[in-house]
């Protein structure tokens, strides 16, 4: 059975997280509505604002919330959520950039104090990312996953979490195959036999 990431790290519950994952979206929604290419923005300038401006957006956010700190304000930004240190980035869920991977002494303190209630057999190997995945279109996001992955980029664990709608329409997300099924069998009833009996 897989294990609920707030079952591992119960400071991680599913309302804060959720509020990550929309500073996260909403950040690069409104980035996306000023962003024009034929006015020379390229997608590794709109990268660094949407970069900036989610850094900056959750330090004030940590202003309004207690359970949210900031570890490190450089560009290895890191912040925590209940104690628990997390960074984020743009990219594939299954495989993480190495760069993003990169613990320094602050993070791996800041993972041993949040954990070492569990005590000693507590696996704190694993680094806690948040990734959000974009469609190549429309560059929208299409998922947000929270991982827990080590510094051989292997996953350990992988949990998607919710999209509101009203952040990113589904009609922006990336397409899902449409099922190839058989054409419905469909006969014409003559308007003269009127509606179908009804049975007791």
């Amino acid at each position: 059975m897989k294990v609920n990431y707030w079952d591992m790290a119960p400071a991680l519950t599913s309302d804060r997280m959720s509020l990550i994952a929309e500073i996260l979206i909403r950040v690069r929604q409104d980035a996306l509505a000023i962003f024009d290419p034929e006015k020379g923005d390229s997608s590794w300038g709109f990268g660094c604002v949407v970069y900036d401006r989610c850094r900056n957006t959750i330090v004030k956010a940590a202003t309004q919330h207690k359970w949210l700190g900031i570890l490190d304000h450089s560009l290895h930004f890191v912040f925590t959520v209940g104690g628990v240190p997390i960074r984020f980035e743009n990219g594939d869920s299954e495989h993480p950039k190495p760069r993003h991977l990169r613990r320094r002494s602050k993070e791996l303190k800041a993972q041993q104090l949040a954990f070492e209630a569990l005590g000693p057999d507590f696996p704190i190997e694993g680094r806690w990312r948040i990734i959000y995945e974009t469609n190549d279109e429309t560059m929208a996001v299409d998922e947000v996953v929270l991982v827990q992955v080590n510094g051989e980029s292997e996953i350990l664990n992988a949990w998607p979490l919710e999209i509101p709608t009203d952040i990113v329409p589904t009609h922006l997300r990336r397409n899902t195959p449409a099922a190839n099924l058989p054409a419905p069998d469909v006969s014409l009833r003559s308007v003269a036999q009127g509606p179908p009996a009804q049975h007791a």
